[in-house]
């Protein structure tokens, strides 16, 4: 229904790539605990939840990708190393999006969000129906 065929590709990389680092930069918690609702620290903030949230959004005119974690630490875009396995995941969100960014959500947490526009393509005529 989004008609975003040619995007696929670009809209699966970016969504792996915001998943990944939600995954690996923002939940310290042990993936073998269950998980619980989130606690009050001592100092009376509300801890995060150990939990990761993909959200996407079609308008026709555009697609919204976005990825909610727990971690109040803005996401950090820092020089390729073409050697190393890491550090490229949002140089490669930002070529591959029309636009991206990141918000705080409250009590806890952000959302990391990445834009497409959509294709203008004509509606898949219904069978039977002449072309016109």
């Amino acid at each position: 229904d989004w008609r975003i065929g040619r995007l696929s590709d670009d809209v699966s990389l970016v969504v792996s790539e915001l998943v990944t680092n939600a995954l690996r930069h923002a939940l310290a918690v042990d993936l073998d605990r269950p998980a619980s609702p989130p606690q009050r620290s001592l100092s009376g903030r509300l801890e995060p939840p150990p939990w990761v949230q993909l959200s996407l959004l079609g308008t026709g005119y555009q697609l919204l990708c976005a990825v909610r974690d727990p971690s109040d630490r803005p996401p950090l875009r820092i020089p390729a190393d073409y050697l190393l396995q890491t550090g490229r995941g949002l140089h490669l969100v930002d070529s591959f999006s029309l636009a991206w960014g990141w918000a705080p959500v409250r009590p806890v947490g952000k959302l990391v969000w990445a834009v497409f526009a959509t294709p203008a393509e004509p509606p898949l005529a219904e069978p039977g129906s002449a072309p016109g």
